[in-house]
C-alpha cells in the first residue's frame, strides 16, 4: 500500500514539476503527507486490533507459550551442548584432566580385577567348604566303620566269653565223667586248646586288620590335611602374586605421577628462570640503550662545541687578518705621509691605539656573542635531546606497563583455566561411584576434596 502511494506521489510530482507550478507542487506534497499519515494511522489501528485479537485468543496464546517454551528448551539444549563441547575441549587440552581420566580408567580396571579376585576367592572358599564337608563325611564314615568293627570285635569277645563260661560249666559238670574218660578229655582239651589258639590267632588277625585299617584311615587323613595345607599355601602364593602385581602397578602409577610432577616443576622452574633471564636481558638492553643515548648526547655536545670552536677560530683568524691588514695599511700610509712633527706621530699613535681598542672590543663582543649563541644552541639541543630521551623513557614505561597488563591478563586467563580444570576434575570425581574412588592412586583425591565428595577421612576409612 505504501509503495503504491509512493508511486502515485512520484507520478503526480513529476507531472507537476514538468508543468512548473510550485503552488500545486507544494499542495501535492502536503496532500501526500496527509494521506501517508492517515494510512499510517489506519495501519496502526489494524495492528492494534490484531494484537488485541491475538491476546484474547486462547489458542494463539497457548501457541505463543508453546513457542516460547520450545525456544527456551532449544536455548537450554544449545547451552548444554556448548557446555559439553567446552568440557570435552577442556579435557582434551588439559594434561591434568587427561591424567585423571586415565587414573579413573585404571581404577575401574583395578576394581574389576579386585572384584574378580574376590569372586575367585569366594569360589575357592566354597570349594574348600565342600571339600571340608566331604572330608568330614569321609571321616565320619571311617569313624562309623571303626565303631562297627569295635562293636563286632566286642560281640565276638562277648561271644567267646559266654562260650568259655558255658564250656567251663560243661567241663565242671562233666569233670567226673571226663576223669573217667581222661584220654578222651585230653583229646578234647587238646582240640579245645587248638580251637582257642585258632580263636586267638583270629582275634590277633582281626586286631591287626583293625590296626591296619586305622593306620590307613590315619594316613588318608594326614594326606588330606597335607593337601589342605598345600591348597592354602597355593592360595596364599596366588594372592601374594596378585597383590605383588597390584602393588607393582600402583608403584608404577606413583612413579609416573612423580615423574609428571617433577617434569611440571622443572618446566615451571625453567619458565621462571627464562622469565628472569629475559628480564635481566631487557634491563641490560635498556641500560645499554641509555648509555648509548648518553654517549650520543655527549658526542653531539662535543661535536657542537668543536664546530663552535672552529667557527670561533675562523672568526678570530679573520679578525686578526683584518687587524694585520689595517696595520699594514696604516704603516704604508705612515710611510707614504712621513709626518714631520711629533704631534702628528702621537696623534697617529693615539688613533692607532683607539682603532686597536675598538677592534679588540669588537672582537671581545663577537667572542661573547658567539659564546652566548653557542651556549644557547647547546642548551636548546640538550633540551631537545632530553625531551627525546624523556619521550623514549615514557614509551618504554608504557611498553613495560602494557607488558605487565598483558602478563596480568594472561595470569588471569591461566587462573580462570585452572579454576575450570578444577571444577571439571571435581565433576569427573562426582560422576564416579564412591566405591570406585578408593581404587584411585594416592594423592589423586586431596584432603579438601573429601568434604566436597562426602567421603570419609583416612582415619575413618
Amino acid at each position: 500500500m505504501f509503495a503504491s502511494w509512493v508511486k502515485m506521489f512520484v507520478k503526480e510530482t513529476c507531472a507537476i514539476a514538468k508543468d512548473g507550478n510550485k503552488w500545486e507542487f507544494s499542495n501535492s506534497v502536503a496532500n501526500f503527507i496527509k494521506k501517508v499519515r492517515d494510512e499510517d494511522r489506519r495501519v496502526n489501528e489494524l495492528r492494534n486490533q490484531e494484537l488485541l485479537a491475538t491476546a484474547e485468543n486462547p489458542r494463539i496464546k497457548r501457541q505463543e507459550e508453546t513457542t516460547e517454551i520450545c525456544q527456551e528448551l532449544r536455548d537450554i539444549k544449545r547451552n548444554e551442548m556448548l557446555q559439553e563441547r567446552r568440557r570435552k575441549q577442556l579435557q582434551s587440552n588439559s594434561h591434568e584432566l587427561r591424567l585423571l581420566q586415565g587414573q579413573i580408567r585404571s581404577a575401574k580396571v583395578s576394581q574389576e580385577l579386585i572384584g574378580q579376585k574376590e569372586r575367585l576367592e569366594k569360589l575357592k572358599k566354597e570349594e574348600m567348604r565342600k571339600k571340608r564337608e566331604e572330608n568330614d563325611k569321609w571321616a565320619e564314615k571311617c569313624e562309623q566303620e571303626r565303631r562297627l568293627g569295635i562293636k563286632e570285635a566286642e560281640e565276638q569277645r562277648q561271644y567267646r566269653v559266654e562260650f568259655m563260661s558255658g564250656l567251663k560249666g560243661q567241663i565242671a559238670e562233666q569233670h567226673q565223667r571226663r576223669l573217667k574218660e581222661y584220654e578222651v578229655i585230653l583229646k578234647d582239651r587238646e582240640e579245645i586248646q587248638n580251637r582257642l589258639r585258632q580263636i586267638k590267632n583270629e582275634e590277633k588277625a582281626e586286631r591287626e586288620a583293625a590296626l591296619r585299617y586305622r593306620d590307613k584311615c590315619k594316613v588318608e587323613m594326614d594326606e588330606c590335611m597335607r593337601n589342605k595345607i598345600l591348597q592354602k599355601q597355593l592360595e596364599k602364593q596366588t594372592s601374594k602374586d596378585d597383590l605383588s602385581k597390584f602393588l607393582a602397578y600402583s608403584d608404577e602409577r606413583e612413579a609416573l605421577k612423580k615423574r609428571i610432577e617433577g617434569e611440571r616443576k622443572r618446566l615451571q622452574e625453567e619458565r621462571q628462570s627464562l622469565s628472569e633471564r629475559i628480564g635481566a636481558q631487557i634491563e641490560r638492553i635498556e641500560n645499554e640503550r641509555q648509555h648509548r643515548e648518553e654517549v650520543l648526547l655527549s658526542l653531539l655536545i662535543e661535536e657542537r662545541k668543536a664546530k663552535e670552536d672552529a667557527r670561533f677560530r675562523h672568526n678570530l683568524e679573520k679578525t686578526n687578518g683584518e687587524r694585520l691588514r689595517l696595520r699594514s695599511e696604516l704603516e704604508n700610509y705612515r710611510d707614504s705621509v712621513k709626518p714631520d712633527t711629533d704631534a702628528q706621530r702621537k696623534e697617529e699613535e693615539r688613533l692607532l691605539h683607539e682603532e686597536r681598542m675598538r677592534v679588540q672590543r669588537k672582537n671581545d663582543e663577537l667572542v661573547r656573542l658567539a659564546d652566548e649563541r653557542r651556549r644557547k644552541e647547546i642548551m636548546e639541543h640538550t633540551k631537545s635531546l632530553r625531551t627525546i630521551i624523556d619521550i623514549r623513557r615514557r614509551e618504554r614505561v608504557e611498553e613495560a606497563i602494557e607488558k605487565l597488563r598483558e602478563s596480568e591478563r594472561l595470569f588471569g586467563l591461566q587462573k580462570d583455566m585452572d579454576k575450570e580444570i578444577e571444577e571439571e576434575r571435581l565433576r569427573l570425581l562426582r560422576s564416579q561411584p564412591p566405591e570406585l574412588l578408593r581404587y584411585l592412586p594416592t594423592g589423586v583425591i586431596r584432603p579438601s576434596d573429601r568434604e566436597l565428595l562426602n567421603l570419609p577421612g583416612r582415619n575413618d576409612s
